[in-house]
């Protein structure tokens, strides 16, 4: 019985310790004076090597261990995602600042992991809006398929995306954000946890989240 609810405990704790983790990293390290953006690049690298590490020893199911000629096209696609991820933050770090609306209005008196919640509100929301979109809208479906052609859930294609749809899902959210004078410190921050949500959510590792006893899958 012991031996069962540490089995149990310790399937709970790896989102937080990926995610909550990942986050405080980034926060001591701009504390320190250190680039939120620069920081997720080994942090990144970190989370995916823990989370690769997980799906040998922990998988949700063992036959998606099994490679379907995927890896290939899945590490294509993560880099690029990375990558427009990345350019998409040094757009946004030239251009926020010249397309806000008000500079008074956000808060950046407040702490920034409370701002990078905050920032996070904003871009999940129209990432949410595009992706309900593209499960709606044919022209969109064609882009969107992409993500859903994978045969296995692993944590190599939480990136599996078409690049023009990866613009398409972020720029509602990265334009109202940059409209509402969101610190590109604090969208950095969201960005790289939202990234390690990613290889989580799409990871084939049997971890539990809330108090609901299944894992989280794609939608």
């Amino acid at each position: 019985m012991p031996l069962i609810f540490l089995s149990t405990f310790i399937r709970f704790l790896i989102y937080p310790v990926f995610v909550l983790g990942g986050g405080a990293v980034l926060l001591a390290g701009a504390a320190q004076g250190l680039s939120p953006g620069i920081l997720s690049i080994p942090l990144l690298l970190v989370a995916l090597g823990g989370a690769l590490l997980l799906e040998r020893r922990m998988p949700f199911h063992w036959d998606w261990l099994r490679p379907r000629g995927d890896t290939g096209a899945d590490l294509l696609h993560g880099a690029a995602g990375l990558l427009l991820s990345w350019g998409s933050m040094a757009l946004y770090a030239f251009a926020g600042p010249r397309i806000v609306v008000s500079p008074e209005f956000w808060p950046r008196h407040w702490p920034l992991a409370v701002q990078a919640l905050l920032a996070g509100l904003i871009v999940d929301l129209g990432l949410y809006v595009m992706h309900r979109m593209s499960h709606s809208i044919t022209w969109l479906w064609r882009f969107h398929a992409v993500h859903h052609g994978a045969e296995r859930l692993y944590a190599l294609n939480g990136e599996r995306r078409h690049p023009v749809h990866f613009l398409l899902e972020g720029a509602p959210g990265l334009i109202a954000a940059g409209l509402l004078g969101v610190p590109s410190e604090a969208m950095a921050c969201f960005l790289a946890v939202f990234h390690i949500h990613l290889l989580l959510q799409h990871g084939n590792i049997a971890y539990r989240a809330g108090v609901a006893p299944f894992c989280l899958r794609c939608g």
